[in-house]
């Protein structure tokens, strides 16, 4: 009889989380910093543009509750990433034909919010996984990051000899991805031990233990901060520099550069914070993102 090697086991988990995280940044790599060069090639204006890509996130407090209560309702943790990653690229792709602002805006807020979803459900398998066999989440997190700054690069240079058009087919191709990757590469984890689904009922309790929980809201009230700081700069920044007459690809390079320094943070952290504990490794990853602009 043969004996496992735990360290494989472990390379290859960390490895399929990876793998994972690239395939989900890989489409946010190019929605966030160039959704907005393709709605204004449909001829939005620059509130309406600032419109559509509020509204998802003004949303959100309602939305993200919402699916992971349903998610929860799944009896393995993958399944609903994989059916996110389907509806994600639905959404993304109806925006090659939506008709006007209204229809714009109708599939944005489905694609957005939907594709945002993939990195909290993700994190709950990478840090779960992390502790139960001791590999380091900022390894599988930090490929992610790796995996975005690629997009802004390989984005960028595409725009420069291609239309804007390709933007929504580059990220429904991500979101499939991601989609597959979660029903092939991903960990059998269980949402209950027992692979019972949880009852709707105690699905919601969790949620309203949460909402009584002060440092839990006051670290949802910090990150909303953080966000509305640099809301302009996710949603314009590229607009902003095209006009200032900055090429695409140097714009693919700008935002590689500031979320290298935003994820610098991700590779030396362990589930113990190395001492610093939650709020610390909270504080130091927000300095570092301030520094950087990013």
């Amino acid at each position: 009889m043969t004996t496992e090697n735990p360290n494989a086991l472990l390379s290859a988990s960390a490895t399929r989380l990876g793998l994972y995280y690239i395939a989900a940044y890989a489409g946010t790599g190019v929605s966030l910093p160039f959704i907005a060069t393709y709605f204004r090639s449909k001829g939005l204006t620059g509130a309406e543009i600032g419109l559509i890509l509020a509204v998802p996130m003004l949303l959100r407090p309602l939305t993200g509750p919402a699916l992971a209560v349903w998610a929860d309702g799944f009896t393995l943790r993958r399944t609903p990433l994989a059916w996110l990653g389907v509806g994600a690229a639905a959404g993304y792709a109806l925006l090659l034909a939506a008709p006007g602002f209204w229809g714009l805006l109708a599939c944005w807020m489905v694609g957005a919010t939907l594709l945002a979803t993939l990195t909290p459900l993700i994190d709950v398998i990478a840090l779960r996984r992390s502790r139960l066999e001791g590999f380091n989440y900022g390894l599988p997190r930090g490929a992610g990051s790796v995996g975005f700054i690629a997009a802004n690069l390989a984005m960028g240079a595409i725009l420069s000899v291609v239309a804007p058009q390709v933007i929504p087919v580059w990220i429904t191709a991500a979101a499939l991805l991601s989609a597959l990757v979660a029903v092939t590469l991903l960990p059998t984890d269980r949402v209950r031990e027992d692979g019972a689904a949880p009852v709707r009922a105690d699905r919601w309790k969790g949620l309203g233990g949460l909402l009584r929980n002060r440092t839990f809201l006051l670290a949802v009230a910090t990150a909303g901060l953080i966000q509305g700081a640099h809301a302009f700069y996710y949603g314009f920044s590229a607009l902003l520099w095209r006009q200032q007459g900055i090429s695409a690809p140097t714009i693919g390079v700008l935002w590689g550069v500031g979320w290298r320094s935003r994820s610098g943070s991700c590779g030396s952290w362990s589930p113990g914070g190395g001492g610093w504990g939650p709020s610390g490794c909270w504080c130091w990853a927000r300095a570092r993102r301030c520094c950087a602009g990013s």
